[in-house]
């Protein structure tokens, strides 16, 4: 009897040390699986070259400023409004979605629609809608070849309808309505500047006045970016003005002379011939 007794004591003593140790394991198995889990989630699996060609990532908006910008800053204009032509032909361009949306439900007003569907796609991630930003940079672009109306029309676009141009050009109906800045402003007046035309450029410090006033914005108002570059824009054209040209007069920045005065140099001098007499003696000495 105590031998049994014994045996059943022993049994009954191993039995919570196996237990014991079973539980252990499970729970170790547990933190294992969480903590796998846990790196799944935080360490997402890297895409493979084929799934990046299958699947490539879309351009976004940034996408597009950053590459225009760029190539403004190497003095590659053209190669931004390229870009820019790229872009509008994207199928999540917003004006691209907007007539997709449009035929789907023709039965609302267009414009009404068009309105609705450019605040919706504005919150979008993946709808490429044009801000200010990227319409300073496009506006650059032809501030830089000089075309003072391209940039112009842009303004206009931004501003939307009722301004003193409503026709644009049909390359800029992808512009939508945006706040303009005074760097807009003054990338309009940087246009007119790289032109020549200096009454175009003048006008750019009334339309900011307007558009100060309008919006009661004081940060719309002529800066000194504004006015240096008014500045440089009426230097270069008083130097085009009055560049002289080979073989022509001096030119005279005094009042108005009635006849133009002739400016003779030495060697011009010497090579005036001298006046004979018959006798064949100069002039000097039939005194």
């Amino acid at each position: 009897m105590k031998k049994s007794a014994s045996l059943f004591s022993m049994t009954s003593a191993g039995q919570p040390s196996a237990t014991k140790s079973g539980d252990d394991a499970n729970n170790k198995n547990k933190v294992q699986s969480a903590t796998a889990g846990a790196n799944a989630s935080n360490n997402p699996p890297t895409l493979n070259s084929i799934d990046l060609v299958l699947d490539p990532p879309k351009p976004t908006l940034v996408t597009y400023s950053t590459l225009m910008s760029r190539a403004v800053s190497l003095g590659k204009p053209r190669v931004a409004l390229r870009l820019w032509n790229l872009m509008k032909n994207q199928p999540n361009f917003y004006s691209n979605v907007i007539s997709r949306r449009q035929r789907e439900d023709g039965s609302r007003s267009v414009e009404k629609r068009e309105g609705e569907l450019l605040k919706e796609l504005r919150q979008e991630e993946g709808a490429i809608v044009p801000d200010v930003i990227f319409c300073n940079t496009l506006m650059n672009a032809y501030a830089k070849l000089g075309e003072h109306a391209a940039a112009r029309s842009i303004l206009d676009a931004m501003l939307g309808p009722g301004t003193r141009r409503d026709v644009r050009p049909a390359r800029h109906e992808g512009i939508p309505p945006t706040s303009p800045t005074a760097v807009t402003y003054n990338t309009l007046a940087d246009a007119c500047k790289a032109a020549g035309e200096l009454g175009a450029a003048l006008e750019v410090p009334e339309l900011m006045t307007a558009r100060a006033e309008a919006t009661g914005d004081g940060g719309m108002l002529p800066d000194a970016r504004t006015y240096t570059i008014l500045i440089s824009a009426v230097a270069r054209k008083k130097k085009t003005k009055w560049r002289p040209q080979s073989g022509s007069v001096s030119p005279s920045f005094g009042p108005k002379r009635s006849r133009p005065l002739v400016i003779l140099s030495s060697r011009t001098v010497s090579r005036v011939p001298r006046v004979e007499t018959r006798g064949g003696s100069d002039a000097r000495a039939g005194r």
